[in-house]
């Protein structure tokens, strides 16, 4: 069932660029529609800040491994 906020209405002009780049996309018949170029390339866009994000858990967390919860800290063995 949807919610109201999963619906956001765009309504803008593409030039340039990515203009072309959605031409190029349909041209090739990788997309149908200017939409699923849309959606697709927020979904390739939203994977990479993801990516990113866990890098940068990932380093942070070898540079203070004490701040992560990690099994051996929330259960040790020995107790």
């Amino acid at each position: 069932m949807k919610k109201k906020d999963d619906v956001v209405h765009v309504r803008c002009i593409i030039k340039g660029e990515p203009a072309q780049i959605i031409q190029e996309l349909k041209r090739r018949g990788t997309v149908t529609s200017v939409k699923e170029a849309i959606v697709l390339g927020l979904y390739a866009y939203y994977d990479t800040i993801l990516q990113l994000d866990l890098k940068r858990l990932e380093i942070e967390k070898s540079r203070n491994p004490d701040n992560y919860a990690t099994k051996e800290n929330i259960a040790p063995e020995n107790q």
